[in-house]
């Protein structure tokens, strides 16, 4: 997060929410802007896609929701769990997640979890066959996921980041099965642009 926050702070203004965290038992806990950052003022825009995860979505979810630039690309990962880690005497550990991670608007970054542990590893794969890759009209938010930020702009929640302007995969992702496990081949295709 420390990174996301300082390369957020290079572009707001003093005192504008970057991010917040807040979990069951961690009240919430802010992180703004100091207002010493060298590119306040000025176009900005970010490049997005189903790969960008964590950090890079508290960036661009900071900048989205302040009105300070433009998301291009398709919709995020939607990784935004705060975890502690916790060491054991063998020299293992493990990470407790805590909290999330919120975006200015209000909008967790983290996906859901609420429909399995399956479906939510299954989400890139159900969002590359329903045509979320190809097609911006084929994601669909309910008008609960609606978030608005100070400059009347509407975005939404539910996951993930979504860009202000989509731009459709120039990649083909196809399923590879071999010896029982599932692998990706990606193939570049020409003529992105319709």
């Amino acid at each position: 997060m420390e990174a996301a926050v300082q390369v957020a702070d290079q572009f707001l203004k003093e005192g504008q929410l970057i991010v917040y965290t807040k979990g069951r038992a961690s009240p919430r806990s802010d992180a703004k802007a100091t207002g010493k950052g060298e590119f306040k003022t000025g176009n900005l825009v970010v490049l997005i896609d189903e790969w960008t995860a964590s950090a890079s979505e508290i960036l661009a979810g900071a900048l989205q929701d302040n009105d300070r630039g433009t998301i291009i690309g398709r919709r995020s990962f939607g990784k935004g769990l705060v975890q502690e880690p916790i060491p054991f005497s063998d020299g293992s550990g493990m990470r407790l997640t805590i909290a999330r991670y919120y975006t200015p608007t209000g909008r967790s970054i983290q996906k859901p979890y609420k429909d399995g542990f399956e479906k939510y590893f299954d989400d890139l794969n159900q969002r590359y066959t329903h045509g979320e890759f190809e097609v911006s009209d084929s994601i669909h938010f309910s008008d609960s996921l609606k978030f608005t930020t100070p400059g009347g702009h509407i975005v939404y929640g539910g996951g993930g980041i979504m860009p202000d302007k989509f731009v459709r995969s120039i990649l083909r992702v196809y399923p590879i099965f071999r010896q029982g496990q599932i692998f990706y081949l990606q193939i570049c295709t020409k003529n992105i642009l319709r």
